[in-house]
């Protein structure tokens, strides 16, 4: 099944790999030197075997990339809105200020195409 723009796939991004390993080094990390240090008679001490170590590290990695690429999600749609709202606005200032019918015309498809892109831009965002 190939990716086109009614039908778009989701893909790993290499940047959603590079945190993950990132984040599962850090907590597995963390988990196996946290097992070190604590005393023998605490109470956690039977939760952090090395399978239970991996284990939560993995669940814990995943749960933080699906939190990350929420975020991101919600940056892009951010950055895509200030994009438009800015070239709209200076659109509308020239529309203002011509008097021109052709011009105008022109300034006013331009600002349609636009539009429309951005708002083609935001229905294939993705996760």
């Amino acid at each position: 099944m190939s990716a086109n723009p009614n039908n778009p796939m989701r893909q790993i991004k290499q940047s959603d790999v590079l945190s993950s390993a990132t984040i599962s080094g850090l907590l597995t990390f963390f988990l196996l030197t946290l097992a070190k240090e604590i005393d023998s008679n605490h109470w956690v001490v039977p939760y952090l075997t090395d399978h239970t170590i991996s284990f939560f590290s993995g669940v814990a990695t995943a749960a933080i990339a699906l939190g990350l690429s929420f975020i991101r999600f919600e940056v892009n749609l951010i950055v895509q809105e200030r994009d438009c709202k800015r070239k709209v606005y200076y659109l509308d200032k020239m529309i203002s200020k011509t008097s021109d019918e052709n011009t105008l015309s022109e300034l006013k498809a331009l600002r349609n195409k636009l539009l429309l892109s951005s708002a083609k831009k935001v229905v294939l965002e993705e996760v």
